[in-house]
C-alpha cells in the first residue's frame, strides 16, 4: 500500500498488523483456563509493534490492550504521552479511538456474533 506519504503507509501497515493480531484472538474459541496469558509468540509481536510507532516517528507513542475471554488481559505501551513534557505513555493513559479503529471494531463484533 502507498498513499503517496511513506510514515502513513508504514503506519497503516502496523496499524493492519496489530488489528489482524486481535482479530486472529477474536476468532479463537473453546475452554481455556482464564488464568492462561496470551502466547509469549503473541505477546512478543505486540510488544515490537507498539515499541515500533514511536522508534519510526509515525507517532509520538502508541498503546495496545488485549482483552479475550480466554487471556489474561495483556497491556502495552511506549513512547510519549506528552511530547513538551517528555511523558512516558503508559497503559494508564486514555486514549481516543480514531475513525479507523471503527471498522476494526465492527469486523471484530461481527466475528464474535457468527
Amino acid at each position: 500500500m502507498n498513499f503517496g506519504h511513506p510514515s502513513r503507509s508504514l503506519r497503516l501497515q502496523r496499524g493492519f498488523a496489530v488489528v489482524a493480531a486481535l482479530l486472529a484472538l477474536t476468532a479463537c474459541g473453546g475452554e481455556a483456563d482464564l488464568q492462561q496469558p496470551l502466547p509469549e509468540s503473541t505477546q512478543a509481536a505486540l510488544r515490537a509493534a507498539v515499541a515500533a510507532v514511536p522508534r519510526d516517528g509515525s507517532a509520538p507513542g502508541a498503546s495496545v490492550t488485549v482483552d479475550h475471554p480466554a487471556y489474561r488481559r495483556w497491556s502495552g505501551a511506549a513512547g510519549l504521552a506528552s511530547v513538551p513534557d517528555r511523558a512516558a505513555l503508559t497503559v494508564e493513559h486514555r486514549q481516543r479511538a480514531g475513525s479507523m479503529l471503527k471498522p476494526a471494531v465492527a469486523i471484530a463484533v461481527l466475528q464474535r456474533v457468527e
